[in-house]
């Protein structure tokens, strides 16, 4: 009896010394409100333009990420800025910036 106790505390200590895979998670793009025709992922920080197809046609967002998210008009951050915070999800953006995003960055504020 006293093997398979040592047994049982060395394999649950060898589960414990394993570190779990960090996951940050994901940032979702979508071309429609309430989530629905996903232009895009991210599930790194960085900045990036958007490209001429999918320009000016960002509707909802759902950041699952630990990571803040900013989105501009323009390209290269320019312009208007607007930010949504770490697990927020936005179904459907107010009219001044609907279908606007040019750029935006994951992980870096306005």
């Amino acid at each position: 009896m006293r093997k398979s106790v040592w047994a049982g505390l060395i394999a649950a200590a060898s589960i414990i010394a394993v570190p779990a895979a960090a996951d940050a998670g994901t940032l979702y793009l979508y071309a429609d409100s309430n989530y629905r025709g996903l232009i895009g992922t991210r599930s790194t920080t960085g900045f990036w333009n958007v490209t001429s197809v999918n320009n000016d046609s960002l509707s909802s967002v759902r950041n699952r990420s630990s990571w803040g998210a900013a989105f501009w008009h323009d390209s290269n951050r320019q312009g208007k800025c607007w930010y949504e915070q770490p697990w927020e999800n936005d179904a459907q953006f107010n009219w001044l910036d609907n279908d606007e995003m040019s750029s935006f960055a994951l992980g870096r504020g306005c």
